[in-house]
Formats: structure tokens, sequence, C-alpha cells
């Protein structure tokens, strides 16, 4: 049948030489054209036929059969006059239509859409098509579309998802599949090239709709390509052509040139129903994580500034912040960008950010862990402040790794399918998976040793401050070891997902990693009594009556409260954990005439730091209590105050 197209193509030329009148030479090239396009339509009736030619065979008719196509329509286009001519047929479709340049300043009228599918599949012509063309009087443009093509041109019988019935055993992944209807543009009788560009912005623009649809198949983003039929070599060509958008559904190409286009890529498998109910896992945790982690880093933040204890105090609040900030950091990287892979670039900066913050979130669980070893174990001689340390590893250790991670291996960050390190490119995935078994290993140390401490009895305490040092050391242990056991579990079930593969696995690590933010939440805020405590004011806006309050007091010049503690105190043994220690000699406040009380029912207390000396501490914090009414807290003699001492050298001291 192609021979007779070649055969039909020639009595045509012939029939038009001996013809002098315009009408009729357009009258018998329409017929020609439709003619063609008939042939072409019987040809694609039955796909599978072509699977019983050799390949090489195959393509060679196909590179013929849409050449006479273009060859009859172009022919038709060049003798309209401000006219379009379709043919519609069931596997072709065929515009061919002869306008002025005019015409084509009108964004509508450079739009070319398929002829069954719409705006679904179409090709545009760039904003300054018709002025980039030579000065005719009216420009010829035709406009193919074909239903079936794709089949014959594709790498395996498999083209459409009607082929995959029960009858069809099929075995993924399916190579090479022609994703896409096939369109081509013929501008006169010549291939129009767009002018250069350096923003791209003369290309032209074509969209696919993905017939193998990405929410049932498992699209391989990594193999797709736009590309184009090279009739001369007989095979599909990706020279010109970029994507530009890609989702599961649609995709758009830029080519600088004009053909037949279409899409290809591979196909994976079918979607399983499970991967959607993950999808849902994911991100409904993780947008309940992120809210809950503000809550908390809000909380934390608000109580270091409402209660400046000692510094151990402060450096555990500031620890857990971090902690709480990595891990908000890094949901929000995920959900916004981990399947961002349209921009190579931007995919690779995504995975580079969340390695980062991922590492840093470990290395802060770290730091905790190590925070708690020296508190519990180790009694501080110095003044020195270990937080520049811990910011230092927090922060800047991550972010040495990834430095080099991303300098040796920086084609591994971003793959075609999301944003995160390629697992198969060189062992990169080890730059983030080596740092996290170091950190559970070190947490699992420093659990150890805390353990051995608690149990362990210390002799010489006196039995209250013994019992209440073992309940705080206690309660900061358990914290400790519950943000260890989160992260090992955590990460546990995702290795043993990845080495076993199996369905409930990753249903568990989906669960457990999106809700992380939660656990966090009730650790560090709604578990601990003074963070919970500070939550609920909070709430009740108690901490802005408390702060109006303050100023009032301070305007007066001194403090009232209504509440007193009294801490035991023993300086021989007594860990920076046990007693806060003060050592800027410029801390100390001299009270000598304080005011007097403003009622009878009130009490005032007097925070007075003296620097002592007393083995084993450097800071005391000495609350002075008065009860204006029955003045037991202390006793003012000749205006001074005498301050009492659970020890016998520290109150000969103190006086």
């Amino acid at each position: 049948m192609l021979d007779l197209l070649g055969g039909a193509q020639d009595r045509h030329k012939k029939d038009i030489d001996e013809l002098e009148d315009p009408e009729q030479v357009l009258n018998i090239t329409k017929v020609y054209a439709d003619a063609v396009s008939q042939v072409t339509n019987k040809l694609l009736k039955d796909t599978q036929v072509w699977f019983g030619l050799p390949e090489e065979f195959r393509h060679g008719n196909s590179s013929l059969m849409q050449e006479q196509l273009e060859i009859a329509n172009v022919g038709m286009a060049v003798l309209l006059s401000n006219e379009t001519q379709i043919f519609a047929y069931d596997k072709v479709g065929v515009r061919a239509e002869r306008f002025d340049r005019q015409h084509y300043q009108v964004p509508e009228n450079r739009v070319f859409t398929h002829i069954d599918h719409d705006n679904n599949n179409k090709i545009e012509l760039p904003e300054g098509f018709a002025t980039s063309l030579p000065e005719d009087d009216q420009v010829a443009i035709t406009f193919t579309s074909f239903n079936s093509l794709h089949c014959v041109l594709g790498q395996g019988i498999v083209c459409d998802p009607v082929d995959l019935t029960e009858k069809i055993v099929v075995k993924y992944p399916l190579r090479g599949v022609v994703n896409s209807y096939m369109m081509g543009l013929t501008v006169g009788n010549t291939s129009w090239v767009p002018p250069p560009s350096v923003d791209n912005n003369t290309d032209v623009t074509i969209t696919f709709q993905h017939l193998f649809s990405g929410e049932q198949y498992e699209l391989n983003r990594s193999t797709a390509e736009c590309v184009w039929w090279d009739a001369d070599n007989n095979s599909w060509s990706s020279s010109g052509c970029r994507f530009t958008y890609f989702n599961l559904t649609f995709s758009k190409c830029s080519c600088n040139h004009l053909t037949n286009f279409a899409i290809i890529m591979d196909i994976n498998g079918v979607v399983n129903p499970d991967d959607v109910l993950l999808g849902w896992i994911t991100c409904l945790g993780c947008s309940l994580s992120l809210v809950c982690l503000a809550v908390a880093i809000v909380t934390l933040i608000t109580h270091k500034l409402k209660c400046q204890r000692s510094a151990s105090a402060k450096t555990t609040r500031i620890i857990r912040v971090n902690i709480c900030a990595c891990l908000f950091v890094s949901e929000v990287v995920l959900l916004a960008g981990l399947d961002k892979t349209e921009n190579e670039a931007g995919c690779a900066v995504v995975a580079g950010f969340l390695h980062y913050f991922l590492l840093a979130y470990f290395f802060w669980m770290g730091v905790e862990g190590v925070n708690v070893y020296f508190l519990l174990v180790r009694v501080f001689q110095t003044s020195r402040s270990p937080l520049r340390y811990y910011l230092a590893s927090g922060y800047g250790l991550p972010a040495l790794i990834v430095a080099i991670s991303a300098g040796v291996r920086y084609n591994g960050y971003g793959t075609k399918t999301f944003c995160w390190l390629d697992p198969n490119y060189h062992g990169l995935i080890w730059a983030f998976s080596g740092p996290a078994l170091c950190i559970l290993l070190v947490n699992v140390v420093m659990f150890t040793l805390g353990m051995r401490v608690l149990l362990r009895q210390r002799p010489g305490e006196p039995s209250r401050n013994k019992k209440e040092a073992r309940q705080r050391k206690k309660q900061l242990l358990k914290s400790s070891f519950t943000l260890a056991t989160l992260m090992g579990l955590t990460w546990l079930t995702g290795y043993l997902y990845v080495s076993k593969g199996s369905e409930a696995l990753e249903v568990l690590f989906t669960l457990v990693a999106s809700l992380q933010g939660v656990v966090l939440f009730l650790v560090l805020v709604i578990l601990p009594p003074l963070p919970r405590a500070h939550l609920v004011s909070l709430a009740t806006c108690e901490v802005l009556k408390e702060t109006q309050r303050r100023k009032k007091s301070l305007a007066t010049g001194f403090t009232m409260d209504y509440s007193s503690e009294s801490i035991p105190i023993n300086p021989r043994g007594s860990s920076e954990l046990d007693i806060s220690v003060a050592r800027d000699i410029q801390d100390r406040q001299v009270i000598q005439n304080p005011p007097s009380c403003g009622g009878e029912d009130q009490q005032i207390i007097f925070t007075v730091k003296v620097p002592i000396t007393p083995r084993g501490s450097s800071e005391l914090d000495i609350h002075v209590a008065r009860d204006c009414k029955n003045n037991k807290s202390s006793d003012r003699q000749g205006g001074q105050y005498r301050i009492e001492s659970s020890d016998r050298q520290d109150r000969q001291y103190l006086r």
C-alpha cells in the first residue's frame, strides 16, 4: 500500500501540471490529500500487523508513510487562502491552513490541539513566530496528529493501557514505551527553525497527556525523554528538546525545531494502593508534626526566657530547641521539595538541604546524650560553658560532611524520581547512614553510663538531698532515653524495610518517621511538669499577666512573690545538677535597708548571690525570705541578715 502512495504522488504531480485553473488545482489537491489521509488511517487501524515486520523495516516504512502524508497536506496548505482544511479520522487527523502573519499575532491562533483530545495534547508556536518568517503574503501551516503511530514506533507490543488485559502476561519494567500520542507541525514546505534566543522564549512548546497515567502506573521519570522522529535515521532523537514540566498525568517539552513529537519512558509497574496510603500518612503525619514542633519551639524558648536557672538547665533547653528546629526545617523541605524533580539544579539543592538538616537533627540528638552524660557523671570545676562546642558539633560537623560528599559525589544529589541522595550512586547514601549509625551508638553508650551512675549509691550525702538529686537525674535520663529510643526505632525500621522489602515495615517506618515531631512534643513539653505548666500558662495568657505584674513590681524597687522554696545544700560531692553556682563577683547584691512590706500578709523574696568556696561548687543562689507577719524565715540583726544553712561549715562561712 505504501508503494501505491508513491505511485499516487507521481500521478498527482502529473495531473496538476496539466491544469492551469488554480481552482481546479486546489480541488484536485484536496482530493489527493484526503485520499492519502484515508490510506494512512487504514494503515494504522491494526497496529499489531506492523509487529510482524522486522524493526528496521517497520521503522523505515513508517518514515515513508509520514513523509507521504506531510507532502500531500503541505501541497494543499500552500494553495489555500485565508482558509482552514481539516481531515479527521479514527487514527489520524490533519489541519491545514494558510493565513497572513497578522492572524498569528493572536495567541489562540498559534495553538494547535489534537483533534480528539482538545487542550490535553497541543503544540504552541512562540510569541514571535510570525515576525520570524520570511515576508510572504500568507503563511501555510500543517498540523498532523496520530492516535496509534506511537504503537508502531514503540519497542514493545504493549503501547496502550487497554492492551494490559489478563490474557497478556506483562513483565515489568516496560522499556522505551511511547507514553503519548504523536503530533507534528510543518510551516510552509520547509522545516521552520525558531530564531536563537538566550532565554528560550522562541522555542515551540508541546503538551502531552500521558497514556499511562502516573496515578495508575509507576512512571520512571529518570528515563523520560522528549523526542522527535528522525526520518533520516529512522529512529527517535531528543536533540533540541527538553522537559519543562512533568507530573503524574502531563508533560511539557520545549523544542527548537518542528517535526513529529512524542515522549518516551519506562513503565515500572502498576501503582500499589498502599503507596497512596503512604502518601497520605506522610502528608498528614508531617503536617501534624510541624504544628507540634512549632508549639514545642515556642514553649521551650519562652520558658527559657522566663526561667533563667542554672547554666546546665539553660544548655539543656538550647539543645532541645535545636533538635526541634532541625526536624522542623527537615520536614518543611521534605514536604515542599522532595518530589520537585523538574529542575535538576533545584532538586540537587533540595537534596543538599535535606541531607544537612537531617544530619543536624541526628547530631543534636547525639549532643543531647553527651550532655546528659556530663550532667550525671562529671562534675564541672570551671566556668567554661560547653555550649560553644555543642553548637560546633550540632551544625559544623553536618556541614563538613555535606560539603565533602557534595564536592566528591555531587551528581548523586537528586534523582529523576525524588530529591534525595541517590542510593545507587557510588555509596553516597553512607554519607547519611554512616553518621546516623554512629550517633545511635553514641546514645546507647551514653545511656549505659547514665544508668550506671543512677544505680550507684553515693556515700556521704544526706538522704533528702540524695533522693531529690536521684529523682532529677532519673527524669533527665528518662527523657533523653526516650528521644534516643525514638530515633533508634525509627531508623531501625527503615533499614529493615530496605533490606526485607516488607509492606508492613514500609507502613510502620512511614508512620513513625512522620510522627517524630509529635513524639518530641510529648517528651519535651507535655511530660515534664515545668514546660507543661508553662504551655498551659501560654494558652491561658498567664505569661502576659505575670509580665505586667513584674513590670509593676520593678517600678516599686523590689519583687513580690508569694512562695519560697528551701533546698538543702551539701557542698561536698554536689554536682552542677544539684546546685547553681555564681562565678561572677559582680553578681553579688548587698541588701542593707530592704524596703518595708506593702501589706501584712505579703512575703518578700530577696535573692542574694555571694561567692563561696565549698568543695565541688562555685555558685550558690541564696533565697532570703522575710515574713512580714511572722518573721520565721530569717532574722534581722542590726540591719544585716543571718542566713541559715544545713551544713556547719557553710553556716560559719556565710556569717
